[in-house]
């Protein structure tokens, strides 16, 4: 009768850390808990991407050191120890080929559902770690209300959950090590009483209106939606303030406004 010992798959690697040392490297180490390892193979996904087997270590290797890499992705990994039963795979690991700030996102939207704002926009960066949602009012100071966590295929929505009643304006960045990018467009405004808005920006190339005029007429073409409010930007060259508009042949209510420098805001009812 034969009697052996059975080969068992080996213990998997933990607390796997990848970490960007320049623009085309990735280092990355781990915790070998096993002893019947053959290796280690190292898996890459690209941007969210899917995931293929780049290299494989020695017996007891701890480390490896991914070179040639594309600048300014972002790189996931994960590391499996194996042998002829199997292979068993670490936890997941990311890092980004850093070299400059993230693109801006663009596209911002605000969809308002009970008392809740969702948020959505195209991510145009692939070295981003987060991005930061900021949050104003009225008065036009943003302030930031949240920092998303990048998932590996990407983050590109944010609800802000149960807003007070009142009109909220949205912006958000992208951040990584080096910085921040540019801000992208302002949202869509929502207004958690339930009157939604219609936005219309106002200078040279848009209407008839000039930067230094104080009576703006709303030209007839704008669509607008909601039930009683309209609300818009209008640019000036100073500090001048509309004091009077008109939109189909109305003259419309101030109920709200804040001036700065080039930038006015107005809130009209109708």
């Amino acid at each position: 009768m034969l009697s052996g010992t059975r080969c068992v798959a080996p213990n998997a690697p933990t607390n796997l850390d990848a970490t960007n040392s320049s623009s085309s490297v990735n280092n990355l180490s781990w915790t070998d808990n096993s002893s019947n390892e053959l290796g280690f193979k190292v898996y890459r996904a690209l941007n969210g991407g899917s995931y293929v087997q780049t290299a494989t270590t020695t017996v007891n290797a701890v480390s490896y050191s991914n070179t040639g890499l594309a600048a300014d992705q972002t790189y996931s990994y994960y590391v499996a120890a194996y042998n002829s039963a199997g292979e068993t795979n670490s936890n997941v690991a990311r890092t980004i080929t850093y070299t400059s700030v993230p693109a801006a996102p663009s596209n911002l939207t605000a969809a308002l559902v009970s008392n809740n704002v969702t948020l959505t926009w195209t991510d145009n960066s692939t070295n981003e770690d987060t991005f930061s949602v900021e949050r104003a009012t009225l008065d036009n100071v943003f302030s930031v209300i949240a920092t998303t966590t990048l998932n590996l295929t990407s983050s590109t929505s944010y609800t802000d959950v149960a807003v007070g009643q009142g009109t909220y304006y949205y912006r958000i960045r992208a951040l990584n090590s080096i910085g921040a990018s540019a801000y992208s467009n302002v949202a869509a405004k929502a207004d958690a009483s339930g009157d939604s808005y219609a936005s219309i920006a106002f200078d040279n190339a848009s209407s008839t209106s000039t930067p230094s005029q104080t009576s703006v007429t709303i030209p007839l073409a704008v669509s607008t939606t909601g039930t009683n409010r309209i609300l818009f930007a209008g640019i000036s060259t100073g500090s001048t303030s509309v004091s009077s508009v008109t939109y189909n042949g109305q003259a419309l209510t101030l109920i709200g406004s804040d001036h700065e420098a080039y930038h006015n805001t107005y809130a009209y009812l109708y």
